[in-house]
């Protein structure tokens, strides 16, 4: 009986750690948000000379599980011309033409320190072809660049972090602003999002 009484306590108290690590475990699992981010991010390209800008949304959902989603991609030409001036004469003239295109997008949602973040990685380029002239008082226009151009963004070049908070309150941005040939170039992207507390898809 001794030896039954022993065996019977050795296996209650292996039963008791057993759920007491499933419990553990699962009180570790992450908890399902109190509700749906509903938003859209945008890669944007301006141009300061010539003056133009190109703007392309996309919806996402940040859904209660904790999963994102984005939805359909698209695309936008552009095609623009202006001449720099000084005192009135003709300086330099550029023409610049391309396409704008943001294919696809993939994020996850982040609590770092208690703040939370949407990391999101694109798969986005830009491609064109940019034609420079310089003036002569004599020969008048001539043509000094005639090149294509090409930027992409890839999933492999990593995640970009957006505080949602911020995306909340005006919106969160990435981009940056650099010197050009003529004036400055912004490119980037601008993540905006709201609650939806009944977690319906708005697309």
């Amino acid at each position: 009986m001794k030896n039954l009484s022993l065996l019977a306590l050795l296996v209650s108290s292996i039963f008791i750690f057993a759920v007491s690590g499933c419990k553990k475990n699962k009180d570790d699992s992450p908890q399902p948000l109190a509700y749906t981010y509903e938003g859209q991010i945008s890669v944007e390209y301006t141009k300061g000379f010539p003056e133009f800008s190109v703007t392309i949304p996309m919806n996402v959902t940040v859904h209660k599980d904790r999963t994102v989603e984005f939805g359909n991609g698209g695309s936008e030409d552009f095609d623009k011309e202006d001449i720099l001036y000084e005192s009135t004469k003709p300086v330099t003239k550029i023409h610049m033409t391309g396409t704008v295109t943001f294919q696809s997008a993939k994020g996850e949602y982040k609590e770092i320190s208690g703040t939370e973040y949407l990391w999101v990685w694109v798969n986005s380029s830009i491609v064109g072809q940019m034609t420079v002239w310089g003036w002569d008082e004599d020969l008048g226009w001539i043509q000094v660049i005639d090149a294509p151009f090409n930027y992409e963004d890839r999933y492999s070049d990593g995640q970009m972090q957006f505080k949602i908070t911020e995306a909340e309150m005006g919106g969160a941005s990435i981009k940056k602003t650099l010197p050009d040939l003529q004036g400055t170039f912004t490119y980037g992207y601008f993540l905006t999002l709201t609650v939806n507390p009944w977690g319906t898809k708005m697309f």
